[in-house]
């Protein structure tokens, strides 16, 4: 993080009022086979699904939908069962399952997400503990074709292994252009802000530079995410619709903080959290991108809020 900016820097001329906004993003058909785990059970797992390790499986009749769940519980740590599938590069996908506990107090079984060798970041939700059914939804950008996981049970204590049910998974890729709204025009060498005003959610925040309302190929992403592992604010460069990370950081999360995008020069871009600066300058030098003069929200899911949107020149 570096120093904090001036306020002296910019006088706001496009905004928003400070009422909570959010996006509801398209999503595509769903892509994993047999989502509510109502197939064939071999040695107590339904064929869909994939284990880790050893643990001790079972088909279960304590339900979410349908007539059949699976149950889970771990012999060690790190042992786990998931949906693979196979997703498109530089694509936003909606994941989601439901889950409960039925038996233990460790508190160590959670869902998650990760991809096959990318060294992507992995998205993690908590722990299941209620001894009721609730959904879990994670956002997870596919950064290239190798084989994208979906834990319904990921295990990391190493001893009394809680037991859980999972139930009714769900994988959609997002519509790319539905992540954005209220484009604002402003000169290309501008700021672009919001007030991201919820504690936990998946990607969220602003675009600069954004080459077209209806088919946006070309742009600069200033993101927050916060789920159970960390908050974290990312810098996307996105050119002919292949994303880029440009600065990647983990954050402390700060109630109705201000997340901003500034082109300070042509080729010249930052990304702001909470008044400091994430990284450093960053050099974004492509054509299709830098005298753009629109701007806009951007959002993957519609549980996350903002507020005070703002455009203006640098």
């Amino acid at each position: 993080m570096g120093t904090r900016l001036r306020s002296a820097l910019m006088t706001w001329v496009l905004s928003r009022p400070r009422f909570l906004h959010s996006i509801t993003p398209a999503l595509g058909a769903e892509l994993l086979a047999d989502p509510g785990l109502e197939g064939t059970y071999t040695a107590g797992k339904v064929a869909a699904l994939t284990k880790d390790g050893s643990p001790t499986l079972a088909q279960s009749a304590d339900v979410h939908g349908g007539a059949k769940a699976q149950e889970f519980t771990a012999t060690a740590q790190f042992t786990g069962v998931r949906y693979i599938f196979t997703p498109l590069a530089d694509t936003f996908y909606r994941v989601s399952m439901w889950g409960k506990r039925s038996a233990g107090t460790s508190s160590k079984v959670r869902p998650s997400t990760s991809q096959s060798g990318t060294g992507n970041i992995t998205g993690t939700e908590p722990f299941w503990t209620s001894s009721t059914y609730a959904q879990r939804i994670m956002t997870k950008l596919s950064v290239a074709t190798s084989s994208l996981s979906v834990y319904g049970c990921d295990e990391r204590g190493t001893s009394g292994f809680d037991t859980c049910i999972v139930d009714d998974f769900s994988a959609k890729a997002l519509v790319f252009v539905s992540c954005f709204k209220t484009f604002m025009t402003s000169a290309a060498l501008s700021s672009v802000s919001a007030h991201i005003t919820s504690p936990t959610q998946p990607w969220i925040g602003v675009a600069a530079n954004i080459d077209s309302r209806t088919n946006p190929l070309n742009c600069v992403l200033g993101l927050f995410s916060n789920d159970a592992a960390a908050a974290r604010a990312v810098l996307y460069q996105v050119s002919n619709g292949v994303l880029t990370v440009k600065v990647s950081a983990i954050i402390t999360y700060a109630a109705d903080a201000e997340l901003k995008v500034i082109q300070t020069a042509p080729t010249t871009y930052q990304l702001w959290y909470n008044g400091l600066q994430v990284g450093t300058d960053q050099t974004i030098n492509d054509a299709a991108i830098n005298n753009n003069t629109l701007f806009s929200q951007f959002s993957t899911y519609e549980g996350g809020t903002y507020s005070a949107f703002a455009v203006a020149p640098f």
